[in-house]
């Protein structure tokens, strides 16, 4: 009997929806002015488990345009460590996407996070709401 709930309450934690995320490189290894953006990261950045969706945090529309000065020094690489693999790519423009409810097709507002390139270099940040993006 013991077991099996052991078991049981095994198996509820790993078919939790959301996993949190970890930049998967050092903060040593971002310039300066990025140190508070690495901890922003680890605390607000949940991603979906099975599909291309973070869950929404309120300063999601904002936060680009805080930690600017720090993400336009950084290339494509140190992007990818610092906040995981996009959830689309379109032309050389990584897309995060954040909605409160990513399993809800009928929930409206989906929200994202922009990074252009320009080469390996970012070019451009940005964020904002879309009226409606399918969530896969």
């Amino acid at each position: 009997m013991r077991s099996f709930l052991a078991l049981s309450i095994l198996l509820l934690i790993s078919c939790k929806s959301y996993i949190s995320y970890s930049p998967k490189l050092d903060k040593e290894e971002l310039p300066e002015e990025c140190t508070e953006l690495y901890d922003f990261v680890e605390d607000n950045w949940v991603r979906h488990r099975k599909l291309s969706c973070h869950k929404f945090f309120t300063k999601v529309e904002a936060f680009p345009y805080r930690f600017k000065d720090c993400l336009h020094n950084l290339d494509r690489t140190k992007i990818e460590k610092l906040f995981g693999k996009p959830d689309e790519v379109e032309y050389d423009s990584y897309y995060y996407l954040f909605k409160r409810d990513c399993e809800n097709k009928r929930e409206l507002g989906v929200y994202f996070f922009q990074v252009a390139f320009e080469g390996d270099k970012v070019k451009r940040v940005d964020a904002g709401e879309m009226d409606y993006k399918e969530i896969k």
